[in-house]
């Protein structure tokens, strides 16, 4: 995803100064027979309004979900645009998301949550061909309690974490009719020190706690790009989310999450009827 602002001119562009540029992303797994497309490899380009612009260059997975569940007809998110539409973001909602501009962002990684008969695991999947990237980003990270990893959107998740302005902490999901997210998506998330390993669903992310000598075996494994997993607590009897991070081509990545979950999970590219739905946090 990549975005770019319109040039300053003498007249709005499309007519409205409100107009300020354009999101290009990729297709994933929305209906678009009857579209005449050039060869591929190509990318759509949804107009920006508005405030949108500085979202866009942070945070553009959000932004994309957030247009996705506004107009709930495509999913996970809308391949066209309306020229008329409020904007999504303000510059007073922006605050609050600029530290996500300091995290681990590589091209296409994914952050999603699988689940099994027993417990989940909070998979984190980065591009082996970035993995010096992401080695020397490490090299200066400020070491402290907590590592940010931003992620896009995940293709073939029956369900999607999508952000909703001043409920910081609320999950608010975005699925597939009929689906029971055993794999969800997320566009971060979230490591951090605590007393027991265990996972969890915040906000539009997914946040992961680890005992100390937990977090610094992850961030050892991620500075010497390998790959780990790390089994959950069981904390008052309840069994909390794992850990695990991944090094895999992103051919692999970008395929979808077929190589992830059961082959027995429900369909995930679903033409009509997208529902949108609270989720509790946990």
């Amino acid at each position: 995803m990549s975005c770019a602002a319109l040039a300053s001119q003498s007249r709005p562009f499309l007519g409205s100064p409100d107009n300020t540029g354009f999101l290009f992303c990729k297709y994933a797994g929305q209906v678009i027979s009857g579209l005449t497309l050039p060869p591929a490899p190509f990318l759509f380009g949804l107009l920006l309004r508005g405030e949108e612009l500085q979202w866009a260059k942070i945070f553009p997975g959000r932004l994309l979900l957030m247009l996705g569940r506004h107009y709930q007809t495509d999913f996970p998110y809308p391949l066209w645009s309306d020229r008329q539409r409020e904007p999504l973001a303000s510059a007073a909602q922006l605050k609050p998301m600029l530290h996500f501009a300091y995290g681990l962002r590589l091209p296409g990684t994914m952050v999603i949550r699988t689940r099994s008969e027993d417990h989940g695991f909070i998979q984190v999947l980065l591009p082996v061909e970035q993995r010096q990237q992401a080695v020397s980003w490490l090299e200066h990270w400020p070491a402290g309690k907590t590592l940010t990893i931003l992620g896009g959107i995940t293709r073939g998740a029956d369900c999607f974490l999508v952000h909703v302005p001043g409920r910081a902490s609320k999950a608010v999901a975005f699925n597939l009719p009929y689906s029971q997210a055993d794999a969800l998506g997320a566009v971060h998330c979230v490591l951090v020190q605590q007393r027991f390993n265990g996972g969890v669903v915040d906000g539009d992310g997914l946040v992961m706690g680890l005992t100390a000598a937990a977090f610094q075996h992850v961030i050892g494994c991620l500075k010497l790009g390998h790959s780990c997993e790390i089994q959950p607590s069981v904390v008052r009897g309840q069994r909390h989310l794992g850990l695990r991070v991944q090094f895999l081509p992103r051919a692999v990545i970008e395929s979808g999450v077929a190589h992830l979950v059961p082959a027995d999970t429900p369909r995930r590219y679903h033409p009509l009827a997208i529902a949108a739905a609270s989720m509790p946090r946990g």
